[in-house]
């Protein structure tokens, strides 16, 4: 059995080189025989040690040698992937790095014996213009960012408030499989039983000015499609018009378009649109052209001609604004929000000199009252007084006062060739309207017919007399450029009969409902 205090002799025996002396004092085999091995062991260990250590020295060479060819492969593949692409510029190194990567490499290739001339594709280039605006046609990237960006109902929103308490990712994904969840745009609300959703907010932050813009989801996918992504509305369960738009109230039909909560409910152009300046304009062009804009905030209302710049105001093809009738009046839509604007005898703000339409370039604008008996009259007080005087006094409150000031309204907003369209609410207001217009304006100028948006419409044609005496105040376009009228549109007619009363043949017969 070898022992290790054998061997130590063993060693001592080698060291002083006297191996007959070291032999006679070995009295077993085994210890000759270790001895034995022992010096074989160190001879050949000795004599290949040159060798082992140009084997080891081959493989550390041959292992640098392919990690540095495994570096410039994938480097090659990297800049041939970016000039593909181009969603990123190359970003050159500064010269001195360039200087000492470029003598590194030259080494390299000396010491392991590479004498071939460097790939080009390894050379640092300079940043060149992108190939998605050089290559592409400027019709195809339209289309591409339209896909992407346009072609659906924004809401713009900008109101003093704490910031919305959002759900997480997760909670949002598990809860949305839910139709009857509200987890619009991620926003954190509570159910109310026989109140609307109230949305919380985070406490902890302070109040301040805060944008805030989603898709609107209060229509489906299966909703007719129209121009601008405009929706028409459908008279069934669970669809609804602007009259209950609660997507700012974290309510909407979610569910029912493909995507996740909550990265569908928005546009998702913010990183668009900081990528570079080309990037910015046409992705901004796209945003205010293709899609329909929808303005509920009161400050909005007022003064969105103050707060966004002329040249966004005049890329907007399409445009709602909901006006409650409390917190912004007929009166006072688009005229600023200065506290200092003086006001007329009447108490609302004095208009003030218009040279051109706000929204030149509109092609379409839908006001919505979402209450009809607020607006007629000045006062808001008055206005709820008026609608408890019968059917005759509020017909006349409708033609008299109401309609004059949206007659107003659309001269001083938009051009001629806007096609507008007022929405009322209810169908009380809406009956003491058409028929009447039929009769003082005739049949064939008030054109009763449905709506492609849904529900029913007729013509109110602008009476220019009265625009020509009110234009010393309201400085309205002149008569030869004035528009001549607008839709009158109602979106929820009665449910008996499909719609309107079996009874009343007239109204029938006259929107061609039989």
């Amino acid at each position: 059995m070898w022992r290790q205090d054998r061997v130590c002799d063993v060693m001592k025996v080698i060291s002083r080189k006297d191996i007959v002396e070291a032999f006679q004092n070995l009295k077993h085999e085994d210890d000759v025989l270790m001895g034995i091995f022992g010096i074989i062991s160190l001879g050949i260990w000795f004599a290949m040690s040159p060798f082992i250590l140009a084997i080891i020295q081959l493989g550390i060479l041959e292992y640098e040698i392919e990690k540095w060819r495994t570096n410039c492969r994938k480097k090659r593949e990297r800049i041939r992937r970016d000039r593909t692409l181009e969603l990123m510029c190359i970003d050159p190194k500064s010269r001195k790095k360039k200087q000492k990567q470029q003598t590194r490499n030259r080494l390299l290739r000396w010491w392991f014996g590479i004498h071939s001339q460097p790939d080009r594709a390894i050379r640092s280039h300079r940043p060149g213009p992108c190939l998605f605006f050089t290559r592409l046609p400027p019709e195809i990237r339209r289309q591409i960012l339209i896909h992407a960006f346009g072609s659906r109902t924004v809401h713009l929103d900008l109101s003093f408030r704490h910031p919305f308490r959002v759900i997480s990712h997760d909670k949002c994904r598990l809860l949305s499989q839910s139709p009857e969840a509200h987890l619009h745009a991620g926003i954190h609300s509570r159910f109310g039983l026989f109140t609307p959703n109230i949305v919380l907010y985070d406490e902890s932050e302070k109040k301040k000015w805060r944008w805030f813009s989603c898709v609107c989801h209060r229509a489906r996918p299966d909703d007719p499609m129209l121009s601008y992504g405009r929706r028409g509305y459908v008279n069934r369960g669970g669809s609804t018009d602007v009259h209950e738009d609660k997507c700012l109230s974290a309510e909407g039909s979610c569910t029912y378009w493909p995507g996740e909560v909550p990265e569908k409910c928005f546009v998702g152009a913010t990183g668009w649109l900081l990528a570079c300046k080309q990037a910015y304009d046409e992705g901004l062009e796209v945003l205010y052209q293709t899609n329909t804009i929808q303005m509920s905030s009161p400050v909005l209302l007022q003064g969105a001609h103050d707060i966004l710049r002329p040249f966004k105001l005049s890329m907007i093809r399409s445009l709602e604004l909901a006006l409650d009738g409390y917190n912004v009046r007929l009166a006072q839509v688009l005229l600023g929000v200065s506290p200092n604007r003086p006001t007329s005898s009447s108490g609302a703000p004095a208009p003030r000199e218009i040279s051109r339409p706000f929204f030149p370039s509109l092609a379409f604008l839908r006001l919505f009252l979402k209450s009809d008996q607020r607006f007629l009259d000045d006062d808001f007080h008055n206005s709820l007084r008026q609608s408890r005087y019968g059917r005759k006094n509020t017909e006349e409150r409708l033609l008299t006062f109401t309609l004059p000031s949206i007659d107003d309204l659309v001269n001083r907003i938009a051009s001629p060739k806007t096609d507008i369209t007022v929405t009322f609410r209810e169908w009380m207001f809406y009956s003491l309207m058409d028929l009447k217009l039929a009769e003082i304006q005739g049949l064939d100028v008030t054109r009763l017919q449905r709506a492609d948006i849904g529900g029913l419409k007729f013509w109110r044609k602008i009476p220019y007399s009265g625009l020509e005496q009110q234009a010393s105040d309201v400085n309205v376009l002149s008569k030869n450029k004035s528009r001549e009228g607008y839709w009158v549109h109602i979106s929820q007619m009665p449910k008996t009969c499909g719609g309107i009363d079996e009874h009343d043949e007239e109204r029938r017969k006259l929107y061609g409902l039989d």
